[in-house]
């Protein structure tokens, strides 16, 4: 063939035209493999991706998604030049294009993978703050992976990358020391979402705030409290604090102390504890547990009634207690029992001998 075709034995930059040919047709033949590929199999994967409900179908599909094709057009370069005869040092640079382009590529892969999960992750757990974490898991694999490529590269590339580790952990000790409350606040966060104290909509005491819990920050949560301001708490501080959670309560307990008349007879009392256990027994949604005549106040006569609401919204706990309160009192007014007012009586002395 090469006698009919003399031009091919033509030396080019120490290769013979052929060689050169060769190395083209090598590149292309892989460029062009991708794209059919790509185009072909990615493409109908990707679509039942989108079709299918199993998550890691999409993760599965990412990774073509993420690669780039500049990059696969230098590794395929690079592999065609294989064919070539080359110096060392012509060698040595297209070795270098070859590894930091396929370093490049995976780290685009692994960045790509690992977004793709904790987006997964943060559609279900939505309503917790699951997308608040997942950006800031996001943001560190981000760091790390970029991290670890860079090093890797410049270790290929010849450079003493033990001084430069070294200087970055020192570097990293002092950036720590001087973010170390913004630092505290994200890993506050990520204990907070992990622990699930509360979540999104839950109504919550902190301190002496009440209200509802509208986000979870990175840095800070956001409470929106009872009188309409809103209260944001560094991650830190609501961690190491006392978190009342009412949302999480599946009933409310009422303690319902009465005070009837000292001057009330036996009978009458007893007759008042039943009516209290008569009252709460006949509310829908409340659980009784007990009633007694307690004791001998400084006033009064003491009954004490103890019962559940089974339901943890405040306005529902409220309208049960309303509702068994006017029940009491209505029954108590039909029995003739009186509940204790608080009197002060005052005996005023008269000094006989003072002049009239």
């Amino acid at each position: 063939m090469l006698e009919h075709f003399p031009w091919l034995s033509t030396t080019a930059l120490g290769n013979p035209i052929w060689r050169w040919i060769l190395a083209l047709l090598g590149a292309t033949a892989l460029v062009a493999a991708f794209f059919v590929f790509r185009r072909v199999v990615v493409a109908r994967l990707v679509r039942l991706a989108e079709r299918s409900k199993n998550g890691f179908d999409d993760i599965v599909a990412v990774p073509t998604k993420a690669t780039n094709a500049l990059l696969v057009v230098v590794l395929a370069v690079v592999g065609g030049s294989h064919l070539l005869l080359l110096p060392a040092t012509p060698r040595r640079v297209l070795d270098a294009c070859f590894m930091v382009a396929l370093a490049t590529q995976l780290g685009l892969w692994v960045q790509a993978i690992g977004r793709a999960a904790l987006d997964a992750w943060a559609k279900r757990q939505e309503r917790s703050g699951g997308a608040t974490v997942a950006a800031g898991l996001t943001f560190a694999l981000r760091v790390a992976v970029w991290s670890v490529i860079v090093l890797l590269i410049l270790a290929n590339l010849g450079v003493r990358i033990d001084a430069l580790v070294a200087g970055l952990g020192i570097g990293g000790v002092a950036a720590a020391l001087a973010v170390q409350n913004v630092l505290g606040d994200v890993f506050a966060s990520l204990a907070l979402y992990f622990d699930r104290p509360f979540d999104l909509g839950d109504f919550v005491v902190v301190g002496d705030v009440q209200g509802t819990v509208e986000r979870i920050g990175v840095r800070s949560t956001r409470i929106v409290a009872l009188s309409g301001e809103q209260v944001i708490f560094p991650n830190a501080k609501l961690a190491g604090n006392t978190i009342r959670n009412f949302r999480r309560m599946e009933e409310r307990r009422v303690v319902l102390t009465l005070g009837i008349a000292g001057d009330t007879s036996p009978e009458k009392i007893e007759r008042a504890v039943a009516i209290c256990r008569e009252s709460i027994e006949a509310e829908e949604g409340v659980r009784f547990d007990r009633a007694h005549f307690k004791g001998f106040g400084a006033y009064s006569l003491d009954c004490e009634c103890v019962y559940f609401v089974l339901s943890r919204e405040q306005a529902v706990f409220m309208d049960r207690q309303q509702s068994i309160n006017l029940r009491i009192l209505r029954r108590f007014a039909d029995e003739g029992v009186h509940t204790a007012i608080p009197l002060q009586m005052v005996r005023v002395l008269r000094d006989e001998a003072a002049p009239s």
